[in-house]
């Protein structure tokens, strides 16, 4: 008996942001994260290497000595969605983030940090990519 069931992916999820990670534009994108009027903050840290030989997988950190934050978004401003992350934090729990992402070309990875009182605060490191990989969507084959 083959048994079948329905795929579940994040944007079917409730309360799934698509809006913002389906933006295609980076200008709408700080716009919908209201990280406009985002400041540049030394306490705020993006880790990556400055060299990544394959976009397909590039590791980066972001950690911040910020306190009382509730979210770390991560922006990548040229690939074809520009949000890459969004990480909430309950109350009490160290800001840090490590993961990785995919990189079309040479580009900033841009963390924006928000604190419970309304404050936005952002770094961003340069990671120079010599061969670019992005798949917007991903493409699974079943083979029976």
């Amino acid at each position: 008996t083959l048994v079948a069931t329905p795929r579940l992916w994040a944007k079917d999820a409730p309360g799934w942001p698509a809006k913002e990670f389906d933006e295609l534009e980076v200008k709408s994108v700080y716009a919908l994260l209201d990280a406009n009027s985002a400041r540049v903050s030394s306490r705020v840290q993006v880790i990556a290497p400055r060299l990544a030989q394959n976009g397909a997988t590039v590791p980066f950190t972001v950690k911040t000595s910020l306190k009382n934050v509730d979210l770390i978004s991560v922006v990548v401003p040229s690939n074809p969605f520009p949000l890459a992350a969004k990480y909430h934090f309950p109350e009490g729990t160290e800001p840090y983030v490590v993961n990785r992402l995919k990189m079309k070309k040479t580009d900033d990875i841009v963390a924006l940090v928000h604190t419970r009182d309304g404050k936005i605060y952002r770094a961003s490191t340069h990671v120079k990519v010599t061969v670019g990989d992005f798949t917007a969507h991903l493409t699974t084959r079943y083979l029976t």
